[in-house]
């Protein structure tokens, strides 16, 4: 085994400031000051890992992996530099290198509870969640206090649909950390998914309460007491896609009977839309709108608030470019040069759609056609259900299309999907501006 010249390793109190420095989100001067200890200690495989995680803090990519590898190149034997790198590379989706250098860590350490857990989180992302399961198990067995470990076996079997384990592994967790707000959330998410809702209620407003500014969990409080906002943060949105990106197809297609991207094509086609030009995918998720029309248009652009369905949009290679944008930022600050605009089973996130409407409208300047799927509802303007859901009326999207001088082309009422085993009717609109 290698041994470190201690001499090489700057004070302990000077790391300790650092430390400090990084815990209070001062990241900025923390790089400042490790930059300036390295000078004097560039042997320091710690400060090298150290220097690794405050460089990624700051999004600065490139410099936080060269300085993990620095740090164990000076120390081959620093298992926390190898965990520290994969878990970089795992946040940028490198996956498969992420988990050479959680099982590098293993090899050095074979009872490191947190490379456990880092492989398994890894697993899990790619989907493979018996292989995720076991590697959280070896971690508990290591470390049986391990909160976040019996988190992520939480979320691993809401992904399999095991309703019981996930609920107890979120209480194991919030067992060992008991105002463990993203417990009570997730576990809020599971009751309301199989109709708890009274049990739901209870952990959203634990929540909220640990939390008064946890947006999310607010948002489904209202859905189950009744409330109605004109829309949901767009924080609510990002986190439930990421969270559902690994299984949503899967779940979507096969599970959820997901109809609506045919519907739209079928729709168009019916209208003699053969040849559409450019396409505008709004909330486009990991493409499945996208694979239905690209041999219809001339290109297609997408735009999620969802990183991680992005990503997976991003391996079909169907999109000309995709942006990291909510729909109303995207419309009013980028050319709107499209000749469609068409969302599948978007709106249902969104609850007043006068803004989209009319920044469609006043923006762009083509005779753009505008496609869109809504979960129907005829006793409102519109109204988020107890799913968490928008469900938008007739009229009000007749009344939005007066207003913002679209014409209603087609219009037809559809299944589009089904949801805890009942047929979800939807709305589809082909609107065309005049």
């Amino acid at each position: 085994m290698k041994q470190i010249d201690k001499l090489t390793e700057p004070p302990s109190d000077k790391i300790n400031f650092i430390l400090k420095l990084q815990i209070c989100g001062m990241l900025e001067k923390a790089n400042v000051e490790i930059n300036t200890l390295i000078e004097y200690f560039p042997k320091s495989w710690k400060l090298y890992n150290l220097s690794g995680a405050i460089n990624f803090g700051l999004s600065i990519f490139d410099k936080s992996i060269l300085s993990f590898i620095k740090s164990f190149k000076i120390n081959p034997n620093s298992e926390q530099s190898y965990i520290n790198l994969g878990g970089a590379l795992l946040n940028l989706d490198e996956i498969n290198t992420a988990i050479l250098y959680f099982k590098k860590a293993l090899k050095i350490n074979s009872k490191n509870s947190k490379a456990f857990n880092n492989l398994g989180l890894a697993l899990q992302k790619k989907g493979e969640f018996n292989k995720a399961k076991s590697c959280f198990l070896k971690a508990i067995k290591i470390q049986p206090n391990y909160t976040d470990c019996y988190f992520n076996l939480g979320i691993l079997f809401n992904h399999t649909n095991n309703f019981r384990k996930s609920i107890e592994y979120y209480k194991k967790a919030i067992f060992y950390k008991q105002n463990y707000v993203e417990a009570y959330y997730n576990m809020g998410l599971v009751f309301q998914k199989y109709n708890k809702d009274k049990e739901a209620i209870y952990c959203f407003e634990k929540a909220c309460e640990i939390n008064p500014k946890f947006l999310e969990a607010k948002h489904h409080l209202d859905a189950l007491i009744g409330n109605n906002p004109s829309n949901p943060p767009n924080s609510y949105v990002a986190k439930l896609f990421d969270f559902y990106a690994p299984t949503f197809e899967k779940s979507l297609i096969g599970e959820l009977e997901y109809k609506t991207p045919e519907l739209i094509k079928k729709m168009l086609l019916k209208n003699n839309y053969k040849s559409i030009g450019s396409v505008l995918d709004l909330g486009c998720g990991t493409g499945l709108l996208g694979e239905k029309l690209k041999k219809y248009c001339s290109l297609i652009d997408g735009i999620d608030l969802s990183k991680s369905m992005l990503e997976e949009a991003k391996k079909k290679n169907i999109y000309r470019q995709l942006f990291h944008l909510d729909i109303i930022n995207f419309l009013k600050n980028q050319k709107l040069e499209y000749d469609n605009y068409i969302s599948a089973d978007v709106f249902v996130y969104l609850g007043d759609l006068s803004q989209i409407f009319e920044l469609i409208n006043s923006r762009c300047q083509r005779k753009a056609s505008f496609l869109f799927t809504t979960e129907n509802d005829e006793n409102n303007d519109f109204k988020l259900q107890k799913s968490g859901r928008y469900s938008h009326s007739t009229k009000y999207i007749e009344s939005l299309s007066s207003t913002f001088n679209f014409d209603i082309i087609d219009f037809e009422i559809s299944k589009i999907r089904k949801d805890k085993g009942k047929d979800i009717m939807g709305g589809i609109y082909l609107l065309k501006k005049n």
